[in-house]
């Protein structure tokens, strides 16, 4: 029961992890913005710029 609790904890930690790094970095090539932006056939990236270009 321990040693499952343990492999849990373990995989808990590791999606805590990615998902800092997500945050940290930012979602690149997956974010929101970015895909919208690419439909809209503008070359402009980053938050703000999906509004600058409407």
């Amino acid at each position: 029961m321990r040693e499952l609790q343990m492999i849990s904890f373990m995989k808990n930690l590791a999606i805590l992890g990615g998902l800092l790094v997500v945050l940290g970095l930012g979602a690149g090539p997956f974010s929101r913005d970015r895909r919208l932006a690419r439909e809209r056939g503008s070359s402009a990236t980053g938050a703000g710029a999906a509004d600058a270009a409407q």
